[in-house]
């Protein structure tokens, strides 16, 4: 018997909770929608460090599965030899790229550049500021004098920056990576907790995925299967598309400089291999190093004034990334990704804001992505069907009737 302070339940029910109204569904999904966004919110300065995991682990599936279906591995063994492989990799690419780039830049000799780089704007400057067209005299000395000034500077010729000027100019040209760079406070740490979380998400991939497929009802496994794979498509064409696309642009831009005598070509088909990976902006951001440089220290193998040897490395910058672009990299990518340029542009805006340089590398698929569930969504609201073009087109009666009439 109950005594008067005792709270008592009732006998449980039979059976499932009654189902939710329309209104309580909506109001829940749009509850966790606003969730989700208030948390990646809260979460943004780490989504860089998460992105970059995700790519890592994403590119090294592939050999996981390899090793797991073909070589008969257990999958913990076929982790663990996959990321020791890479790691092993990472670490020798990375000694001899980090040697080649300390050789370039010993060859740039950046301080003697810059000096040589000044004398020859100085020059430039002193020669257009009194310039005549069609006869009429234009004097330029108001606007040209000024900026000579400053580039005169003071202290043996040096242009004489505050650590606040140089820090601020540095930051304009180099503020999407030094924004990433500030998120982690060493790049050692940052490579540990990345490869720790690709490591993780590899290994917890399987559950993952059952956790997902088993929430889907029956009548949609095929569409999540046709969606799925055209997310897989996506991605993979994409990701390994651009990488292989970089990678070979990055040659092709190091050998052609070498030829043509630029000093640190080996460091500016580095650059242009990075930045190639960021749609539109970056063979542009990649060609401006090349070009002052050339300007500043001229060719080692043409004779050829520093203006003409930097117009000739800005032309070469123009031709081989339009050939590579028009020529290699469409049977590299192939058809993977459809996007209008100017959502691409705006994409951009949105992608360096959320995760700097990984946002701007990865912004392209994940627009395709977006893209793609949305026509699903609207093919769905408008009672079409969203694969229509992917199934078989039903037999055409006429053509039965002819090919019978044929054999009678």
């Amino acid at each position: 018997m109950a005594t008067d302070d005792t709270v008592v339940l009732d006998a449980p029910q039979q059976g499932p909770s009654p189902a939710w109204s329309r209104q309580t569904k909506f109001a829940v999904a749009m509850g966790l929608v606003a969730a989700i966004l208030f948390g990646v919110w809260l979460a943004r300065g780490v989504v860089p460090i998460a992105a970059f995991a995700g790519l890592i682990a994403f590119l090294v599936a592939p050999a996981i599965r390899w090793m797991s279906e073909r070589l008969r591995l257990p999958r913990p063994l076929a982790l663990l030899v996959t990321y020791a492989v890479v790691l092993f990799v990472l670490l020798v690419v990375g000694f001899l790229v980090a040697k080649a780039v300390a050789g370039s830049i010993d060859e740039i000799r950046p301080d003697e550049t810059w000096d040589s780089l000044r004398r020859t704007v100085l020059d430039w400057l002193t020669g257009i500021r009194h310039v005549s067209i069609l006869g009429l005299d234009i004097d330029l000395s108001q606007v040209v004098d000024p900026i000579r000034e400053n580039l005169s500077g003071s202290g043996g010729g040096r242009i004489g920056l505050t650590g606040e000027q140089a820090n601020d100019l540095v930051g304009g040209v180099l503020d999407p990576l030094l924004r990433l760079s500030r998120l982690v406070t060493t790049p050692i740490f940052a490579g540990l907790v990345i490869l720790l979380a690709a490591v993780y998400l590899n290994a917890e991939s399987g559950r993952y995925y059952a956790a997902i497929s088993g929430r889907i009802p029956p009548e949609y496994t095929d569409d999540v299967a046709r969606l799925s794979h055209r997310y897989g498509r996506i991605w993979k064409g994409y990701i390994y598309g651009q990488l292989v696309n970089s990678i070979t642009l990055g040659i092709l831009i190091w050998l052609v400089l070498w030829l043509l005598g630029v000093k640190g070509a080996f460091l500016l088909g580095l650059i242009i291999a990075v930045l190639n990976m960021i749609p539109t902006f970056g063979p542009v951001f990649a060609a401006i190093p090349a070009v002052l440089i050339a300007l500043a220290t001229g060719s080692t193998r043409l004779g050829m004034s520093h203006l003409l040897f930097a117009l000739v490395v800005a032309v070469v910058y123009i031709v081989v990334v339009q050939l590579h672009s028009n020529l290699m990299a469409p049977l590299i990518t192939g058809k993977a990704v459809h996007m209008s340029p100017a959502v691409i542009m705006l994409g951009l805006l949105v992608g360096f804001e959320l995760a700097g340089l990984v946002g701007a590398i990865l912004v392209v698929p994940v627009l395709a992505t977006l893209k793609e569930s949305g026509r699903y969504a609207i093919a769905k609201l408008l009672d079409e069907d969203p694969f229509a073009d992917e199934r078989e087109p039903p037999p055409d009666p006429s053509a039965e009737v002819a090919e019978a009439d044929a054999g009678e």
